[in-house]
């Protein structure tokens, strides 16, 4: 019984009582069947680390990401205000008479 229990990973605990009979019979090895299991062993502490690595990397996409993101928002921020100077730049310079809708209007 000992080398079972080693085998299984377990250890025994006190003594299992029986009745008799087929329902005694049945109710034994329920019982023993249920001390005998035993849980799941935690990790190992290189399984954590590994898993601790898988949650570092997505964080650092999800990090690169926002930066990305970031950047390209401050990129179109500039290539607006850019835009708009250059369009008052060439309005104030521009010889056109009053009326002429072509620099107003967008091209086609």
């Amino acid at each position: 019984m000992e080398r079972i229990a080693k085998e299984l990973g377990a250890e025994r605990r006190g003594k299992v009582s029986a009745h008799g009979g087929y329902f005694g019979a049945l109710q034994l090895a329920a019982e023993v069947a249920s001390r005998s299991r035993v849980s799941e062993s935690p990790p190992s502490s290189n399984e954590l680390l590994k898993e601790i690595g898988k949650i570092a990397e997505v964080q650092d996409q999800v990090r690169e990401l926002k930066r990305t993101v970031r950047q390209q928002r401050d990129a179109i921020a500039r290539l607006e205000k850019q835009i708009g100077s250059a369009k008052a730049k060439a309005a104030k310079t521009s010889k056109a008479p009053a009326g002429d809708k072509r620099l107003d209007s967008p091209a086609k």
